[in-house]
């Protein structure tokens, strides 16, 4: 990083743009965004999706960081960080959402951001992750982000629930309480969707659970998340 900062802000509510525009001038912070980018007029940028759009502008534009909304248009588009990692593997990427956040820090960790700030949270809180993940300071232990991503890395299975899990299994269970979809635990573990698919079979035949869900719920319950 050299010279000024500078943010790329995915977030389709002009408030919420215009409202971080006035917090990184006031920290000499450079901010583009989609206003600033798309031609409206363009036949080519109509007929791109959401994610299309967020990697074909993170491309030319190259920020130090991006700040984005886990939805743009009523479409998820937390996907677009895997892609962005795939082109840029040292791109971070901050999500700044209101959705549940435990579910949506724990799909940020395993698509591969770098934080997670909730648009309840301060200015200053979001000012101090965007000059870390810039300066690639990792967040703060103490944060929720921070605590989820341990839960995530964790492969003991010294907490086992009585199910005689092996540890991978283990960590299986713990992910699909937090919520993650099989890619996403297939991308957060670097295993094949197929070796997951088994484990989460062996999951759900050990807990004597029919679905997910059930799983899910049962990992909440025995407090493994």
């Amino acid at each position: 990083m050299t010279g000024r900062l500078s943010v790329f802000v995915v977030d389709d509510s002009p408030i919420v743009v215009a409202g971080l525009r006035s917090l990184l001038r006031k920290a000499a912070i450079e901010l583009t965004s989609f206003d600033s980018d798309v031609d409206d007029d363009n036949d080519a940028n109509q007929a791109e999706t959401p994610i299309d759009l967020l990697i074909r502008t993170a491309l030319s534009r190259r920020p130090d960081v991006i700040v984005m909304e886990a939805r743009l248009n009523d479409k998820d588009i937390l996907y677009g960080i895997l892609r962005i990692q795939t082109e840029i593997p040292d791109q971070a990427i901050i999500v700044y959402s209101d959705l549940d956040p435990t579910v949506h820090i724990a799909r940020a960790v395993a698509l591969g951001a770098w934080n997670y700030v909730g648009k309840h949270e301060s200015a200053k809180r979001l000012l101090r992750a965007i000059q870390d993940a810039a300066k690639r300071v990792p967040p703060p232990a103490d944060s929720k982000f921070a605590q989820i991503q341990q839960i995530m890395n964790r492969r003991t299975n010294v907490d086992d629930p009585g199910f005689s899990f092996t540890r991978r299994e283990m960590q299986v269970f713990r992910l699909l309480g937090l919520g993650l979809s099989n890619h996403e635990i297939s991308v957060a573990l670097k295993l094949s969707l197929e070796t997951i698919k088994e484990h989460v079979q062996n999951v759900l035949r050990k807990t004597n659970t029919v679905d997910r869900t059930q799983v899910a719920g049962l990992a909440v319950k025995r407090q493994l998340i």
